[in-house]
């Protein structure tokens, strides 16, 4: 049972609420609200434990990509030799513009990765994939065709029985039925032609206090109050307010609370690589726009199909998986490893202030990438 139930859940879908605004949605005072802020995060319910320190990481900031120039490629490199996965994962934590990877397990063995950088590097990304390839180090890979349209959600615990630990979306008479959430997808008309959210491209605009301020809400938006920033940063609180509203009208999409899953109840996080039809994804599409799932979940669509990541309870797995099975052309079943997932911080280091560019020539990408490997590349011979 997750101690502070009302508080988990208003931080959950306010995550940057003041203690004085969650007194007054919960009728219990700020101090009230406070104390029971920090049981959850040294109970471990909210943000990581890193050493000794607690509530690492309690709410992070999703950036839109598109409105600072940068697009986002996943790619999944396929090797059975598990030294080498962990060789690439090292490789990823060395690469400036790694966003995100994980661990694929299951029938096929690899990494999940994916790079945010600006589409005139991409020559250079798939330049240094090839040479993966080529010396071994991974047995293939492929660079999924994403197109600009996604959707992602955080979970929803409206759905989550706290007495029980367990969710009850979609359960009716002790069994999963997704049919009354699906029968949405059965009847809709098919359109194509909605337009994608594609954010205003705000580079130009770009402060150096801007690229600090990205970092620190990437890595944790609560860690800092703006006063504590401020000083940080050596410049006036009014400079961190104006600077704070620019990043969250123009490239911050939004916040989420960091919570550990394993506390809440198990989940699988799993991938689905789907095949299918433009009137299939377009219609999965809109559905998950119209009706979203109450589970952390990221739908991407692809030239060919769509991609999509849940984190779901395994009761859920078999029931989504059943049902994505009787519309797709082919489905493809990843299973993610969630000990071994990375998500990166944004690396203000990349961009040259000066210029209002991005670092991401054929030396940032490709170069420095390759001597890292020749450097470290005994480790898997």
């Amino acid at each position: 049972m997750i101690p502070y139930f009302k508080e988990f859940q208003y931080l959950q879908k306010n995550p940057l609420a003041s203690f004085t605004e969650i007194a007054s949605a919960l009728g219990i005072t700020d101090k009230t609200a406070k104390a029971h802020y920090n049981i959850l995060v040294s109970e471990g319910y909210i943000g990581k434990k890193v050493g000794n320190r607690v509530g690492l990481e309690s709410v992070q900031a999703r950036i839109c990509v598109d409105s600072i120039g940068l697009k986002t490629y996943s790619i999944f490199v396929e090797s059975n030799k598990l030294s080498n996965i962990e060789f690439l994962e090292k490789l990823a934590d060395f690469h400036n513009f790694t966003s995100y990877r994980n661990r694929v397990i299951g029938s096929r063995q690899g990494l999940f990765l994916q790079f945010n950088i600006p589409q005139s590097a991409y020559r250079y990304l798939e330049d240094l994939l090839t040479e993966l390839n080529n010396l071994n180090i991974i047995d293939n890979f492929v660079i999924l065709p994403s197109l600009d349209y996604h959707h992602s959600n955080f979970p929803d615990f409206t759905f989550y029985d706290n007495n029980k630990g367990e969710w009850v979306w979609q359960i009716e008479n002790g069994q999963i039925n997704l049919g009354s959430w699906f029968k949405h997808f059965l009847t809709m008309s098919f359109e194509n032609n909605y337009n994608p959210h594609k954010c205003k491209n705000v580079m130009d605009k770009l402060t150096e206090i801007d690229l600090q301020l990205l970092r620190q809400l990437t890595k944790d938006a609560r860690e800092f109050s703006k006063i504590e920033l401020a000083k940080k940063y050596s410049v006036s609180p009014a400079t961190i307010t104006r600077r704070m509203k620019f990043l969250n009208d123009n490239v911050i999409k939004e916040y989420r609370l960091g919570y550990r899953r394993s506390k809440v109840q198990f989940v699988d996080l799993i991938m689905f690589r789907a095949y299918c039809s433009e009137e299939v994804k377009f219609k999965l599409y809109k559905l998950l726009r119209d009706s979203p799932v109450p589970f952390d979940s990221g739908f991407v669509l692809l030239g060919d199909g769509f991609l999509w990541r849940l984190n779901l309870p395994p009761v859920y797995t078999s029931a989504f998986s059943n049902l994505l099975w009787g519309v797709c052309d082919k489905l493809e079943y990843y299973h993610l490893d969630h000990i071994h997932s990375m998500l990166y911080w944004f690396y203000h280091k990349n961009f040259d202030i000066d210029t209002k560019s991005w670092k991401a020539g054929k030396e940032e990408v490709f170069d420095l990438p390759i001597e890292w490997i020749e450097k470290n590349i005994t480790q898997i011979l």
